[in-house]
């Protein structure tokens, strides 16, 4: 199967799941991917992890039901993006493993703003 086929199948096996569950398997997607980036952040000293530690908080937070501004969601975006990597600019594993879990943290915040599958 190539990628092409496996986003395809993704898409159709998510497409009729309720949003919550959609936000919780990117949520899980997240915590899987975090260390990857704690440990990319460590070897090359650079990157806030917290900021993305902060990103995921407020997806877990939401998902648990606690009323959040979207302001702050669009900010805790910047933040993230202002933290993502470039992996030209670092190892070829090290930085592209970082760059999958920012982009992967800022498109589940976008997820709980607009609700696109696509970001899941």
């Amino acid at each position: 199967m190539n990628w092409n086929e496996y986003k395809d199948k993704l898409k159709s096996n998510i497409k009729g799941i309720p949003s919550e569950q959609k936000l919780q398997f990117a949520i899980e997607i997240c915590d899987r991917l975090l260390p990857d980036y704690q440990n990319f952040s460590e070897l090359y000293k650079w990157g806030k992890i917290n900021k993305l530690r902060d990103g995921l908080k407020y997806c877990k937070e939401f998902a648990n039901g606690i009323e959040l501004e979207i302001d702050s969601a669009k900010k805790l975006i910047i933040e993230i993006e202002k933290n993502t990597p470039n992996s030209e600019d670092f190892g070829q594993v090290e930085g592209s493993l970082a760059l999958n879990t920012a982009c992967a943290i800022s498109e589940t915040l976008s997820f709980i703003m607009d609700k696109n599958n696509d970001r899941i």
